[in-house]
């Protein structure tokens, strides 16, 4: 009896403090990734804010989304708006109510958010984004004679730009030759990539590019590829240190929490994966004669056995 008190007192509790609060969660285009995040946020918005009405508009055209962005600016609480392209959009059409990313790349390099630590606007959220000299850190433990790399992305993804950045920032404090395929379809993509002469492939974090990475490697050779995202080394790229999408969708919504319960924006700074995952396919480790080191190998997640 005593229980069931408890569990009626929790529920009026979190009732009271979201009395008829609605979120509307959206993004534009397909993307595995958003899919992830939103599993993860809406099984942590199920157990701390069940009383919260959540609507979800998902692989919408941008004509579309703008609609509805609109929409959800003037009938609910606050908006998750997911993908870079998503971000990039909401910052250009602004907003009255919160606005929270995910599934998106570094909010500041995006030049969506000035102070991660503080946000200084609508937004915050949630970002993937792992520092490319950290990816670079890893990759010369793979590969220590390491001298040229070629970056494939999706020219017209608003992540691109970020991912070339700070992949030529690596490679120049590397002394790493740096290359790029960079195209607006898989097409073109596929045809850059046959010519490429480098020692090593990396897949940006696009979904044109992760979600099709086993078209792309089929044409790559011996040519070693790795990811920035885990979901190419799921179609057999080598290995990735990828932020874990489900995590940072439950973190994506502990934001939404604090600010419906009355926090401000810039009181709930982004996010990041401080414990990302490092996953080899070991599958391609046997292709391409690669060897791991021991300690390296002793945390990794594996697949492809």
């Amino acid at each position: 009896m005593k229980h069931a008190l408890l569990l009626v007192s929790l529920f009026v509790s979190v009732t009271a403090l979201f009395p008829q609060k609605s979120v509307g969660v959206m993004w534009y285009q397909k993307s595995t990734m958003a899919d992830d995040v939103t599993k993860g946020f809406a099984e942590a918005m199920k157990t701390g804010a069940p009383a919260v009405t959540i609507e979800y508009q998902k692989d919408l055209t941008k004509e579309d989304a703008k609609t509805v962005y609109a929409r959800f600016q003037k009938e609910k609480n606050a908006v998750v708006f997911l993908r870079s392209d998503g971000a990039t959009m909401a910052k250009e059409l602004g907003g009255t109510k919160p606005v929270f990313l995910g599934a998106c790349n570094n909010p500041e390099q995006l030049g969506v958010i000035k102070n991660m630590a503080a946000p200084e606007g609508f937004m915050t959220g949630v970002t993937y984004s792992i520092p490319a000299d950290v990816h670079f850190g890893l990759y010369k433990k793979v590969f220590p004679s390491l001298k040229s790399v070629t970056l494939v992305v999706h020219s017209t993804h608003s992540g691109a730009p970020v991912d070339r950045a700070g992949t030529k920032k690596a490679c120049t404090a590397n002394g790493i030759a740096y290359n790029e395929i960079a195209a607006a379809s898989l097409e073109e993509i596929v045809a850059g990539v046959k010519a490429v002469k480098s020692d090593l492939i990396i897949l940006g974090v696009q979904n044109v590019v992760f979600d099709n990475a086993d078209k792309i490697i089929a044409v790559t050779g011996n040519t070693p590829v790795v990811s920035y995202d885990i979901k190419a080394v799921k179609k057999g790229a080598l290995l990735s240190l990828s932020a874990d999408d489900v995590k940072l969708g439950k973190l994506l919504a502990q934001q939404v929490i604090d600010v419906l319960g009355g926090k401000k924006i810039s009181e709930v700074p982004v996010k990041f994966d401080d414990d990302p995952l490092f996953t080899v396919n070991m599958a391609a480790v046997k292709k391409y004669g690669v060897v791991i080191p021991f300690q390296l190998m002793k945390r990794a997640n594996k697949i492809g056995e």
